[in-house]
């Protein structure tokens, strides 16, 4: 899987519920790109915004592909400089996307549990297809649920009784 990949399923996922950032010269997109040395490794920037939220905040996804294992402190680097580029809420809203070749080194685990100053997503062996990995982010397909009738326990003393609950709400 490669950067190109990535942006092209995450522009395809996004167009249901989410508008993308214009790319232009003086796009933040273009921008948060700019911050990226020119020694790291391939990398990409999308914007995204949910649909009929002409105020809402901004998401950005930031896609970098790995050679090596070497190359992960200076994609946490750049993402560091875009957190700080970014206005307060839109802070908040920021991913980093890891693919590439170099992941073998890595433990996933550990980097997506760090969420220090974004989310991290880290390739899994079991993910060949950027949709796979896009499951695990807010660009899940949305499944509508049948309306059903179940037993809802409120107190968390109800919660532990299990199946000895049987207050319906």
């Amino acid at each position: 899987m490669n950067v190109s990949d990535m942006l092209e399923a995450i522009g395809a996922r996004a167009t249901e519920r989410f508008e993308l950032e214009e790319e232009g010269r003086e796009s933040a997109r273009a921008r948060l790109h700019r911050l990226c040395p020119d020694d790291v490794c391939d990398h990409g920037v999308v914007r995204l915004r949910r649909t009929g939220a002409a105020r809402g905040g901004w998401r950005t996804m930031l896609v970098a592909s790995l050679p090596n294992a070497d190359q992960l402190g200076k994609a946490l680097r750049w993402t560091a400089d875009v957190r700080e580029e970014l206005p307060d809420p839109e802070a908040s809203d920021l991913y980093l996307l890891i693919v590439g070749p170099g992941l073998d080194e890595l433990d996933p685990e550990t980097i997506e549990s760090d969420e220090h100053f974004c989310r991290k997503l880290v390739q899994r062996t079991s993910e060949e297809t950027p949709n796979a990995m896009l499951d695990r982010t807010f660009l899940a397909p949305t499944q509508r649920c049948r309306r059903a009738t179940w037993t809802v326990c409120w107190s968390p003393l109800e919660g532990h009784l299990g199946p000895w609950c049987s207050r319906k709400r």
